[in-house]
């Protein structure tokens, strides 16, 4: 009797560690999942394995520094570099540029083909949550190196950002990485010839329980062939 109950007990046990081995845990935020990730989804699923169960868990950034679940493997941050080559890739250089949709395009054509400085009458749409470093309108008119000082409507998510840009709510920030579907499908249209490319990028990172994993390995190595140059 005894016997059986270890046999029992052995045997839940391989399988909550085989449930835990195939299970790859990615923490980003909802904006990543959404506009980056689940497009990427069938594919990715194809490069870690199909007996691994991807999790994704969505979080803010400050949130996530304050409680990291120790079984997060894959995680994503804003910066300028990483130090750790071997265990983080670039998913993609910082690039922007301003976007609203075609039917605010042709409502204000007029004072969209003025110079920047006229623009401030117009509309702008700008993310109000914690920067964590990601570069926001003040750096793109710097760069633009013209004046200008819009009122703005303010949004704590940039999927619902792009939602209203979509609506004609205003003009919207769009980075290359997370705006091309709407750019594809025509739901928003350009407002500069190319985009403003910084030093800054979207960073996917191994946790130190992820570098042990094979199927971490795998998620990351997919994303660095996914990166956009």
């Amino acid at each position: 009797m005894v016997d059986s109950l270890n046999q029992i007990q052995q045997a839940a046990t391989d399988i909550a560690k085989t449930a835990e081995h195939e299970q790859l845990t990615i923490a980003c935020t909802h904006e990543i999942s959404h506009l980056f990730l689940m497009p990427r989804f069938a594919s990715l699923q194809q490069a870690v394995g199909e007996q691994t169960q991807i999790r994704i868990m969505t979080y803010e950034y400050d949130a996530l520094a304050a409680s990291f679940d120790p079984q997060i493997d894959v995680y994503f941050s804003y910066q300028v570099s990483a130090a750790d080559q071997e265990n983080a890739t670039r998913v993609f250089h910082e690039a922007l540029m301003p976007v609203c949709s075609p039917a605010f395009a042709r409502e204000h054509e007029d004072t969209l083909q003025e110079d920047l400085s006229h623009w401030q009458v117009l509309p702008f749409l700008k993310l109000t949550k914690r920067n964590m470093g990601w570069s926001t309108w003040e750096n793109w008119f710097e760069h633009q190196q013209q004046s200008c000082e819009p009122n703005f409507t303010g949004f704590d998510n940039y999927v619902y950002l792009l939602e209203a840009a979509t609506a004609g709510k205003g003009i919207a920030m769009g980075w290359r990485g997370l705006v091309e579907r709407y750019l594809e499908s025509g739901a928003l249209v350009a407002l500069s010839a190319d985009y403003l490319t910084l030093e800054s990028g979207l960073y996917a990172k191994l946790t130190s329980h992820g570098r042990d994993r094979i199927c971490a390995r795998h998620c990351l190595q997919f994303l660095q062939e996914q990166a956009l140059p």
